[in-house]
């Protein structure tokens, strides 16, 4: 993780108050889990336009991806915000 990177961490972190890193990453992975699931069950349904499903199945293939570099990088994101 770059300092900047880093730095964007620790500032979100800020915003939450005294938080705990690993509830704090729980949290982002919690909720990019909800993101994906959420838009992945819009992206299949039939009822909605066709361009809202279609961004829905951008917005879960975002989640997934974000996840996925949450749980890669874990290590370096608690060592960045327990700076």
């Amino acid at each position: 993780m770059n300092e900047i990177g880093a730095r964007r961490l620790r500032l979100l972190r800020d915003g939450y108050g005294p938080v705990v890193p690993e509830v704090l990453l729980d949290a982002m992975t919690a909720r990019r889990r909800g993101i994906a699931d959420l838009e992945s069950a819009n992206a299949a349904d039939s009822r909605l336009d066709p361009g809202r499903r279609r961004h829905a199945a951008v917005a879960a293939e975002w989640a997934l991806g974000d996840r996925r570099l949450l749980d890669g990088h874990r290590a370096a994101f608690l060592e960045a915000l327990r700076l």
